[in-house]
């Protein structure tokens, strides 16, 4: 039988001979070295993902956490760059991301089950960072996250703006079109580059929109030895420095510049049309009671010139703090290929070239429902502005709308009204008639109104 293990105050004799000697409690008749306790040197989870964002600084300017886990890991993934910058202490397996890296992520962590795996990331890995990527790729798999500073907070710092107030756009993995909304907000925003040539490419947006005099500040390799800030403006872009770069765009002081609201009710100027576009007061009453909302999905079965699905999509982005969280989704349905190339050539210049384009209603309809991608799902919204007198359109559409949905309709004619009334007796809903009056003679000493936009926009 085995001696019990009593834990108790070492002599206070001994202790009372050598007052320099530290207390410290014993195992009586155990291991001499059992009072080194092995609880100081905790072990990960054999079964476990950590991503760590580390800055231009590299390894030594990581935290104490972060310096841990990279000591303990088995499997290490990221960018040679970011990989490189481990000194050779760092034992573990380093293994690039393969190419393309999107459809080999599941595979690869399924490869390595069972392993203390890190993942290296690029300053904060929960903006516009891998870690955000593996939450939605790996489900419900546990995920430690250990930031570092992001590059948006590093060129806040250096700039001396402040933060929670700055617009962030990122062309990353979008578009240089995607920042015309917030070129057209007037404001000063960062924008997190894809490579040395984005600058360039945002100078050569701004000119065309007519922003010569707009300031670009480039940022580069911000937090490192080498980090550099260059300064001009579009017609005359700072050079580029280096692929890892934060631009700065500044509206010029005391210059006047064309601004362009975010709201519904764009003038007739900002689109391509031939005739067709929906008049900017009856656009704005139609988006609002749409009620567009982030992360939503809006079918507009109008064709034309894609301007309801367009002002949805721009009003989400103002909603959304420009574009840097959840942007919603749009389909426009439209019969031929001129049509549909105009639609898109719209969405592009309205800076929301996501906006996507497919044939004519009914048909069409069920594809987009049942087919495959993220915009396979039941809409949000749906608005009606061409279909009323095409068979089988609007019984599909509401058979299709989510639960609780909207459906928003435009009577023009009074055949379409009748149509209209027909299926709000069967669906239930609203239906509105508004009339617009505008001055028929603004010059006159008194003012002599005109009925100039009879309309039925209708809420079903």
């Amino acid at each position: 039988m085995n001696e019990p293990m009593i834990i108790s105050n070492s002599g206070a004799a001994a202790a009372r001979k050598d007052d320099t000697r530290s207390h410290r409690f014993e195992v009586v008749g155990g291991d001499p070295q059992a009072h080194i306790a092995t609880s100081t040197n905790p072990r990960e989870p054999r079964d476990s993902i950590t991503v760590v964002g580390i800055g231009e600084a590299g390894f030594d300017e990581l935290g104490h956490s972060a310096q841990t886990v990279l000591r303990r890991a088995d499997v290490i993934i990221g960018s040679w760059r970011q990989l490189n910058l481990l000194p050779d202490a760092v034992h573990g397996e380093r293994r690039p991301w393969p190419s393309p890296r999107m459809p080999a992520l599941e595979g690869l962590f399924k490869e390595l089950s069972g392993l203390n795996v890190v993942v290296l990331s690029a300053g904060d890995p929960m903006f516009h960072g891998i870690g955000s990527i593996l939450k939605e790729v790996l489900g419900n798999q546990e995920i430690k996250v250990i930031p570092s500073p992001s590059s948006v907070s590093l060129a806040c710092a250096r700039l001396g703006w402040p933060l929670e107030r700055t617009p962030v756009a990122s062309l990353v993995n979008r578009s240089v079109e995607t920042l015309i909304p917030l070129i057209d907000s007037g404001v000063p925003f960062l924008v997190m580059g894809r490579d040395e040539y984005s600058a360039p490419d945002i100078a050569a947006l701004l000119c065309e929109m007519g922003h010569d005099q707009m300031e670009l500040k480039v940022l580069s390799d911000l937090g490192s030895a080498d980090e550099e800030i260059t300064t001009g403006t579009a017609v005359h872009p700072p050079r580029p420095v280096s692929t890892l770069n934060v631009i700065a765009v500044v509206p010029p002081l005391g210059v006047p510049i064309t601004r362009r609201s975010l709201l519904p009710g764009l003038a007739e100027e900002s689109y391509e049309h031939q005739g067709q576009l929906l008049d900017p007061d009856v656009r704005a009453l139609t988006v609002s009671a749409l009620r567009p909302l982030p992360g939503e999905l809006l079918w507009d079965i109008s064709g034309g010139t894609g301007s309801v699905a367009i002002e949805w999509l721009r009003a989400v982005g103002l909603a959304s703090g420009g574009f840097t969280r959840t942007r919603a989704e749009a389909i426009c349905f439209g019969a031929d290929p001129e049509g549909s190339a105009r639609i898109k050539r719209n969405a592009s210049r309205l800076g929301v070239p996501w906006l996507k384009v497919m044939g004519a209603a009914p048909k069409a309809l069920k594809d987009a429902r049942y087919g495959k991608g993220l915009t396979a799902v039941a809409p949000d919204a749906i608005y009606i502005g061409g279909g009323l007198g095409e068979e089988m359109v609007v019984e599909t559409a509401w058979s299709m709308l989510r639960p609780g949905g909207r459906m928003v309709a435009n009577a023009r004619t009074e055949a379409e009204i009748q149509r209209l009334e027909a299926f709000q007796q069967h669906y239930g809903g609203t239906v509105r008639r508004i009339e617009i009056t505008t001055d028929a003679n603004p010059s006159a000493a008194v003012t002599q109104w005109r009925v100039s936009k009879p309309l039925t926009p209708t809420g079903v």
